[in-house]
């Protein structure tokens, strides 16, 4: 099937994530014509490759591990790459809004629990251990494991080429080994209400508390993705106890035969046959 039958196959099928998708390129297109109306030239690149990159690659993907993306999991993936690429950089929501590094940790964290839920069900699909829990809980470690990779490549950005991707946060107290010189007490700094850097040409800044350099946003970025990722897990694991039917709404599922069970069965106990198979079988 050419990728062309393949679009029409899914906008035909599948109308509500096909116009999700149109609304996320419909958002890019205009973004990649304000942002460099407003003198922002650097995110244009950014822009046109969600545009023009993002629904191609959803579709690579459905095409090389045979599954369909479902809903849910469409739509916390597009949130994620919009809201990160676009909304926080190029609309400044990382400044305006300052949960916003939290929301879209948190909601990767879900998106990629689904994921991992959906390459486990391929690579155990022969497994008695790839029905029921197991692909959930995998679904969890892949999503820490994926979290704590990007936030190395945080890391390595700052360390190698001298980007800021780490946010940077004013704090307040310090508790320190270093400053006291042993490891047998912390010498405490608290209330502390300005810090002055002095350059060598004699000139200072001054910065209203002290400045800690990533620490604090790389282990919040995690801890909120942990959550995110418990929350999913959770509700699968309460869906698929009770038939489940939140489980085929937002894990990427494989393409199934009448003859083959679906991995969740319907709340009756019947297996649950994907439309586009009930329509081949006709």
């Amino acid at each position: 099937m050419t990728f062309a039958k393949q679009l029409g196959r899914r906008i035909k099928e599948t109308p509500v994530c096909a116009a999700v998708m149109l609304l996320y390129m419909l958002f890019c297109a205009f973004s990649a014509v304000w942002l460099p109306l407003q003198g922002k030239w650097m995110y244009l690149p950014s822009a046109l490759g969600c545009l023009l990159l993002t629904a191609p690659l959803f579709l690579l993907f459905e095409r090389v591990f045979s599954v369909r993306i479902p809903l849910v999991a469409e739509a916390l993936f597009l949130f994620v790459i919009a809201g990160g690429m676009l909304l926080g950089n190029g609309y400044n929501l990382y400044i305006t809004l300052p949960h916003w590094d939290d929301a879209l940790h948190t909601v990767s964290g879900a998106a990629l629990a689904l994921l991992g839920a959906c390459l486990a069900k391929k690579t155990l699909a022969n497994d008695t251990r790839g029905r029921g829990y197991a692909p959930v809980i995998w679904g969890a470690l892949f999503s820490l494991a994926c979290l704590m990779v990007w936030e190395l490549f945080e890391y390595g950005g700052m360390k190698v080429f001298g980007f800021d991707m780490q946010e940077d946060s004013i704090i307040y107290e310090i508790r320190s080994y270093l400053l006291a010189g042993t490891h047998e007490y912390t010498e405490n700094l608290e209330n502390i209400t300005k810090t002055v850097i002095y350059y060598g040409d004699g000139q200072t800044k001054v910065i209203h508390g002290y400045l800690d350099i990533g620490l604090l946003d790389t282990l919040d970025d995690l801890l909120v993705g942990f959550v995110g990722a418990l929350v999913t897990v959770t509700l699968l694991c309460i869906s698929t106890a009770a038939g489940g039917r939140l489980c085929r709404a937002s894990v990427p599922s494989e393409y199934r035969s009448a003859s083959v069970p679906s991995e969740y069965p319907t709340k009756d106990g019947e297996n649950e046959t994907p439309a586009e198979e009930k329509e081949e079988n006709k």
